[in-house]
């Protein structure tokens, strides 16, 4: 018998982050990886730091497991007609969480996503 407290204790949960390192904006700051590709250890941003405090109280993983997608572009070419609903869809199909600050909305909670 597994408590609710102990349901993801050394568990490998697969995140996907979203990456900002490209961006000027105050954004870099949630989420950026390093030059190398990896989280940085001095500041690893806001999205890491929580993501490590849940992991030690529930007891799973995440940093050897994890996925990073770049943001939306705000002037896309002709091929970027993605939302961000399109891609918080995508992300919940194929990771475990999605780690972003999406706002809720009955459109997405219709299409199957929990908040």
């Amino acid at each position: 018998n597994i408590t609710l407290a102990d349901a993801l204790k050394g568990i490998d949960l697969n995140i996907v982050l979203t990456d900002y390192s490209e961006e000027i904006s105050s954004n870099r700051y949630l989420f950026s990886l390093n030059e190398k590709g990896e989280i940085p250890s001095e500041y690893p941003g806001l999205f890491a730091v929580l993501l490590d405090e849940l992991a030690r109280r529930a007891g799973f993983r995440w940093r050897n497991s994890f996925g990073t997608i770049r943001p939306l572009d705000p002037h896309p070419g002709p091929d970027g007609n993605k939302t961000w609903t399109d891609i918080l869809l995508w992300e919940t199909e194929n990771y475990d969480i999605a780690v972003e600050y999406y706002s809720r909305s009955i459109e997405r909670m219709k299409l199957g996503v929990s908040f």
